[in-house]
């Protein structure tokens, strides 16, 4: 029961977790398998009612459960429109699922892989209704995209999306009306070439310091 107990204190997900999961799988039956959005909501719905909350944190997860769930057919809607309009200033005209990407950064040794979410170039982020979506990509997920860039040689697009406070939907602007909002090159200097080149430093940087402690172990 003790170790039982110490193995729950390290489970790695949560409802967050899992909405962001659902959240991604939803948009891609309607956005390349043709489902309607009414029969990705009930999929998505299911899978959130037969996740089972942690037990162990006072309560936080079953409440942050509840608040996943009444957020969920929002942020799937506004995901769904944040990839479409990136895909369309890309000029694409069809959307490819998650895929791997491998790179071999510069002065690594071992190879550098992530998932971009749809056709190598487009990330989706979901965040809570309380938080405004930020006016400008965070670092990490910059950074994040950065290997994507590295290994493919595409720009990068950054759609963040969350539930609409209002029925105003817009990609634009900084009132709390934000459904959605789209980040690439031609809006935000930290998806420039340069700006994901210092992204790709500062990786490279800290992934040598872990290969330097994994050569400096003896198993």
């Amino acid at each position: 029961q003790a170790a039982e107990a110490t193995i729950k204190l390290y489970k790695n997900d949560n409802a967050k977790m899992l909405a962001g999961r659902v959240v991604q799988d939803c948009a891609n039956l309607v956005l390349m398998e043709n489902h309607t959005l009414d029969a990705a909501i009930r999929h998505g719905m299911s899978l959130l009612d037969s996740y089972e909350p942690r037990d162990w944190d006072d309560g936080k997860d079953e409440r942050q459960l509840t608040v996943v769930r009444d957020e969920f057919v929002d942020v799937l809607t506004n995901a769904i429109e944040g990839v479409k309009e990136a895909h369309a200033a890309y000029g694409l005209n069809r959307i490819e699922g998650e895929s791997e990407i491998f790179a071999n950064l510069p002065g690594l040794e071992l190879p550098y892989s992530g998932f971009p979410d749809f056709s190598r170039r487009i990330d989706t982020k979901s965040g809570k209704r309380s938080a405004t979506i930020p006016q400008q990509p965070d670092w990490n997920h910059v950074c994040q995209v950065a290997g994507y860039w590295f290994g493919t040689g595409l720009m990068q697009t950054i759609v963040y999306a969350r539930k609409t406070p209002t029925t105003k939907r817009k990609t634009t602007g900084s009132d709390d009306a934000v459904g959605y909002r789209v980040f690439n090159e031609n809006n935000s200097d930290k998806l420039s070439k340069d700006a994901l080149q210092g992204a790709i430093n500062h990786i490279v940087a800290k992934c040598a310091i872990r290969e330097n402690l994994l050569k400096s172990t003896d198993s």
